[in-house]
């Protein structure tokens, strides 16, 4: 979970960043980063439920089962929460033209560096930022409803749909941002990720 991604975002930092590396090892560990900072800005990636349904946590939504309406089939709210941005959960890559024009005029690219922290620092308050979110959003506390049994999952209202999809959108946008920090830390002051060829 996040105490993996965080050593695992430090190590593959580290490779990207020495420039004695193979060249095809600090290609993988800059797909890696891209891979874990994206992750990471998800909040169930970052934080899970202890309940009384759950008392062995809701393995990060994973068990944890919801409806998006009543005739949909239940599906988890990890996964629910991962297609949250998107209007058509499963059609991410058809989408993801519009979902990223979108985003970007929500959150439009600041003209001023924003990584103030070293990247490995960042990542962590990141990290937290999730956590609070799976807390405070996601779970609402302690009140949204789930069911361990599929065939038993509650509906979430359109109010939490609404919400949901906010939130992924800012996180995906504040990713995508930080993503972008993060690489030009790594490169600042050499040529750029083009030496990787």
């Amino acid at each position: 979970m996040a105490g993996d991604a965080k050593a695992e975002f430090a190590r593959n930092l580290a490779i990207v960043s020495d420039r004695k590396a193979k060249n095809s090892d600090r290609a993988v560990a800059l797909c890696w980063i891209f891979h874990i900072v994206g992750d990471m800005h998800e909040p169930l990636h970052a934080g899970h439920r202890l309940h009384w349904q759950f008392p062995l946590t809701d393995r990060l939504g994973t068990i944890a089962w919801v409806r998006a309406s009543s005739q949909a089939p239940p599906i988890s709210l990890h996964e629910y929460r991962d297609g949250a941005a998107v209007d058509f959960p499963g059609k991410e890559a058809a989408a993801a033209g519009a979902l990223s024009a979108a985003i970007e005029n929500r959150h439009p690219l600041p003209t001023s560096v924003r990584l103030t922290d070293a990247p490995a620092i960042a990542f962590a308050g990141w990290i937290e930022t999730s956590r609070k979110f799976s807390a405070d959003v996601v779970f609402q506390g302690s009140g949204l409803a789930s069911s361990r049994d599929p065939a038993a999952a509650p509906l979430v209202s359109p109010a939490y749909q609404q919400s949901a999809r906010r939130l992924a959108m800012q996180r995906v946008g504040q990713g995508g941002l930080h993503l972008a920090d993060v690489v030009k830390a790594i490169f600042a002051g050499h040529p750029g990720p083009a030496d990787l060829d």
